[in-house]
């Protein structure tokens, strides 16, 4: 960079709210050479909130009117908008590119309250004054005209005297120097001319604009003028008519700046708060600020909590103060006409408006056309609406909160007797004004709009607006002294809508309320319906609030009630203490299914009878009754899509896809899964007990990467709160290699948590994934203790298969561990509990895993070659890659300690393979590069050279890449000492001296 000239004293970088030089100099480069520019003119000084986000259209049409100067003499380009839509920030953030490319950007703004005319150009060209070499003004009327309006435009020498004319000719002088000086300003680079505020402008402005914007200027140039369409005045109407004359020149363009869409709010306020924000929160902020950048920024700013990203109650001052200042241009009457509007929402009805005002319809027509011409208001039909639902709050706040309730009262009272023809379709409407009005509306008028509003937001599955609605029900009738029974079926039809919503935690919270409440009632039989409902919602909820010992008391408690009450409640209750046997493990329960289904036929339900036989064939599994069980699900799963239920055969598909994980049969499981989820009419997060999850963990079980990622591409929505989604994300991690990362402390705790409150399944759903992530980071010990509390829990429940399945897996993990004795034991007792016509499924690849590791420790590999032979075929067969790759590790393992060093490198790379071809994560490979270390050959197979061993080698490659002992040490975690005995080590087998021929040798012998 070349500088010509001084910085200019009394200019320097700081931030300011006007436009101001920044530094000048004189620039020895020519702007149309092209070279990048150090002169910065006048740029305003913005403090950046962040990166531009949106306009990409408007910028292009900038960029574009930009181009067309720079081809021609001048353009122009007027942005309208509300105030803080984003003009003076867009005009900004194009001026500094205009700057970076070797332009010359001006700002001038006008004052609403201006101290001298012709203001914004004033500014403009003060920034110019210090930079120009010489007088840019020929004439020197002109030059004396223009230096009252710019003292520092004057020349020294020939300031004095000079004629005056009419006023005609001295604003025709005054616009001609203004021409001249912009021309000059060419010479330095072509000149972005910005002027802001235009709808203060005074009229002599304007008239310079319109000189400027029809004479030459001699130079490339682009003027932006910014303007507020929605301010009251002369000024606004004055510049409407000069955009529409100057539109028939031809060298103009009108873009009118309108809201963001949701997306760019959604990355501004992400940006804004450092975090990610969802799509729900973002059309929130949207819809709140109607996409005005100035308001969204200023809610981004004021939210309590930036991960929660909780709004406060009140306006951020801000955003107040600049709604305060457009209502203070409003009359009294328009002020008191607005207040009232606000209260009926962001939609306001002429016929309710005129409700409010007693009928005076002068009051009314004035009001509304100041809020119109105000920006505040715009009309659409029959009513009028907020521009931003921040103005109608705004407005709202201002009004005292016992006006505000009566006037609530005023219009639910006009629009339910419907006497004035302002009924409201929607019965919402009237609701919120009963709960808007709140002490002031008597509890018994507005009890029945509350109901009624519930049943329609129920009627079009908004569930959650229809508890939200119901729980200011309740509040009335407690307010009415409504009889406990009433408020108890209200808080049980709560439950039932919110559960179906998979909500189980706010389900059992209504559900308990509603048992105090029957008990208040003393109705016995009402009672015990309320405990079996409630423990229904104990056994059946997430991950957080389930627990099967809270259910099973509350089975235990309601039964003898209900053992005399109708069939309908019996088979409820029986069905659902049936399914809480599956959960923990308990055969005993096997009754209440067979019970279920007896009753569930008398009553001829068909959902109900396909439900028991669920629980029935849960419990057959428990009992050992494999091959049966799986006939059953699958019966179900027949019956359930014949009658179109989806969700009957979602039960059964995923009850027997868990089934199936656990047996080493992942391949089944997907043959149940995947077609249920395909057939799910709503999305994956939608679908009942986290089929997606699961599917995911059994794909992960298979191997089949691309199966997985295409199912997060198709259904990228979880079921956060059930123990699915931590099975799910341990199958990941476990794929990905990361077996240590914070996911497992939540898995193993939750594991934890599930044990405690009885709810057995969980805890063997997080233990497939958790027992696993133990081996692969090196805790046998834990892993063995975890298998040990599975095989204890296992047998207190009574369940045959999965005692079979922790004991296949503790066989295996004693067997590595060198523990003969008692892997033999359990692989004795599997075969005992395997009847002779049972199907193994992949279990018995486990066993003859077992097998082989015993068979190895007693008489070596070569015997127990066999046995790892036929559980490799086993896992092959069912799908389990990763018990296969498990095999082999084994394998090469027991041949590498009888040093068969090329058998065993024969058995890694078949694993190596195996983990490729799955898309295991990287540290898989590091594993098995590690046991390659061991084994003493290079990748290929082939023998290190001169006997030497993988950890000579290693250092051998590394002095012959120049590293000093020192950094041999720090890179291999070794001491200095250690490295200094290797390399001892390498130059006595290799025969060589110093570095530079061990050096030479490893390039030799292509260890390099």
């Amino acid at each position: 960079m070349t500088w010509c000239g001084a910085v200019e004293p009394g200019f320097r970088c700081r931030t300011v709210d006007r436009p101001e030089p920044v530094y000048t100099a004189a620039h020895a480069n020519d702007w149309r050479v092209g070279r990048p520019r150090i002169l910065r003119c006048g740029a305003r000084q913005m403090k950046p909130s962040g990166p531009y986000i949106g306009r990409a259209v408007e910028w292009g049409q900038l960029s574009m009117a930009w181009k067309q100067a720079l081809e021609g003499e001048r353009r122009a380009v007027f942005i309208s908008g509300e105030p803080g839509i984003g003009k003076t920030r867009l005009a900004t953030e194009f001026a500094r590119e205009i700057e970076r490319t070797g332009g010359v950007a001006l700002f001038g703004r006008c004052d609403e309250d201006p101290l001298l005319s012709y203001e914004p150009f004033a500014r403009a060209l003060q920034q110019l004054a210090a930079r120009l070499s010489r007088a840019p003004v020929s004439s020197e009327t002109g030059r004396a005209m223009l230096t009252e309006l710019v003292p520092a435009l004057s020349d020294p020498v020939e300031a004095a005297g000079s004629g005056r004319n009419d006023a005609t000719m001295q604003r025709l002088l005054l616009f001609e120097g203004v021409r001249s000086v912009f021309r000059t300003a060419g010479n330095l680079g072509p000149p972005l001319l910005v002027l802001d505020d235009l709808q203060w402008a005074d009229a002599d402005t304007i008239r310079l604009l319109r000189y400027l914007m029809r004479e030459s200027w001699g130079t490339p140039a682009l003027v932006l003028g910014l303007f507020r369409d929605s301010e009251p005045g002369t000024a606004r109407e004055s510049l409407r008519t000069l955009v529409a004359d100057l539109y028939s020149d031809g060298n103009i363009e009108h873009i009118e700046l309108h809201a963001l869409d949701e997306v760019a709010v959604q990355a501004m306020v992400s940006h804004r708060l450092g975090h990610s924000i969802g799509a729900e929160k973002a059309s929130a902020i949207h819809a709140a600020s109607g996409g005005n950048p100035f308001f969204v920024n200023e809610m981004a700013a004021s939210m309590d909590e930036p991960a929660t990203g909780q709004f406060p109650h009140r306006l951020p001052v801000a955003t107040r103060d600049v709604i305060a200042r457009r209502l203070s241009r409003l009359s009294p009457a328009g002020q008191a006409l607005l207040q009232r509007a606000s209260v009926l929402g962001s939609t306001a009805r002429i016929a309710l408006l005129r409700v409010l005002t007693d009928g005076d319809e002068t009051a009314l027509t004035n009001g509304l056309g100041e809020a119109v011409n105000a920006g505040l208001l715009y009309e659409a039909g029959a009513a009028y609406h907020f521009s931003h639902g921040l103005v109608q709050h705004a407005v709202l706040q201002e009004i005292p909160l016992a006006e505000r309730q009566l006037l609530h009262l005023r219009i639910a009272r006009t629009m339910a007797d419907g006497t004035s023809q302002t009924a409201d379709e929607s019965p919402f409407a009237l609701a919120g004004h009963y709960r808007n009005a709140g002490s002031a509306a008597p509890p018994s008028e507005a009890l029945p709009s509350a109901l009624e509003a519930a049943d329609a937001a129920l009627a079009t599955y908004a569930l959650d607006d229809a508890v939200d609605w119901w729980e200011w029900a309740l509040e009335l009738m407690e307010a009415l002294r409504f009889d406990p029974a009433t408020r108890a079926g209200l808080l049980e039809r709560m439950a039932r809508a919110v559960d179906a919503g998979r909500e189980q935690s706010r389900a059992t919270r209504y559900l308990e309320r509603a048992l105090v409440l029957r008990q208040n009632s003393g109705d016995q039989l009402e009672i015990a319906t309320a405990q079996s409902r409630l423990g229904a919602a104990h056994a059946n909820g997430n991950l957080r609030n389930t627990d099967l010992v809270k259910a099973r008391e509350c089975f235990q408690t309601a039964a003898p009630r209900l053992s005399e009450a109708d069939i309908a409640r019996q088979a409820a209750m029986h069905l659902n203490w049936a399914r809480l046997g599956i959960s923990s493990f308990c055969i005993d329960d096997l009754r209440h299914a067979e019970r279920a289904q007896e009753l569930s036929s008398l009553l001829g339900k068909e959902p109900m009878i396909l439900g028991s036989r669920i629980a029935l064939g849960g419990l057959m599994y428990h009992r050992g009754e494999i091959a049966g069980a799986i006939g059953v699900f699958d019966e179900v799963r027949q019956a359930a899509h014949a009658a179109g239920d989806v969700v009957l055969s979602g039960m059964a598909a995923f009850v027997a896809g868990i089934m199936a994980q656990r047996l080493c049969a992942p391949r089944l499981a997907v043959e149940r899964l995947r077609p249920e989820l395909d057939a799910w009419p709503a999305p994956a997060a939608a679908a009942p007990w986290g089929i997606a999850a699961r599917l995911v963990s059994a794909l992960a079980d298979t191997g089949d990467i691309g199966a997985i990622r295409a199912l997060e591409r198709e259904h990228t929505a979880r079921e956060g709160e059930r123990i699915e989604a931590l099975v799910e994300q341990g199958a990941l991690a476990f794929y990905e290699g990361d077996w240590s990362g914070p996911v497992w402390a939540d898995v193993e705790a939750s594991a934890t948590g599930a044990m405690r409150r009885g709810d057995r399944c969980s805890r063997q759903n997080l233990g497939h994934w958790l027992l696993r992530a133990f081996r692969a980071r090196g805790e046998p010990g834990r892993a063995v203790a975890f298998a040990e509390e599975e095989l204890a829990s296992a047998v207190a429940g009574s369940s045959v298969t999965q005692e079979l399945v922790a004991r296949a897996e503790l066989a295996l993990l004693c067997a590595e561990a060198g523990a003969t004795g008692e892997a033999m034991a359990h692989v004795s007792r599997c075969r005992e509990m395997f009847s002779s016509t049972e199907e193994r499924h992949g279990l018995e690849g486990k066993l003859l895993l077992a097998d082989a590791l015993v068979e190895n420790a007693a008489h070596g590999p070569d015997a127990a070659a066999l046995a790892f032979e036929e559980s490799i075929d086993v896992f092959r067969r069912y799908s389990t890659p990763w018990l296969e790759t498990r095999a082999l590790e084994d394998w090469a393992e027991a041949l590498l300690h009888a040093h068969r060093r090329r058998a065993a490198a024969s058995k890694r790379r078949q694993a190596e393979a195996l983990y490729r071809n799955i898309g295991a994560g990287e540290p898989w490979l590091s594993r098995l590069a590690a046991m390659g270390r061991m084994d003493g050959l290079r990748a290929d197979g082939t023998d290190l050279p001169d006997g030497m061993t993988s950890r000579e080698v290693e250092v051998l490659c590394l002095v012959a890449r120049g590293q000093s002992n020192k950094q041999i040490a720090e890179e291999l975690v070794l001491s200095v000492r250690t490295v200094e005995r290797h390399i001892a080590n390498v130059y006595e087998k290799a025969g060589v001296h110093t570095k530079s021929q061990a050096t030479a040798y490893a390039y030799s012998h292509h260890l390099v």
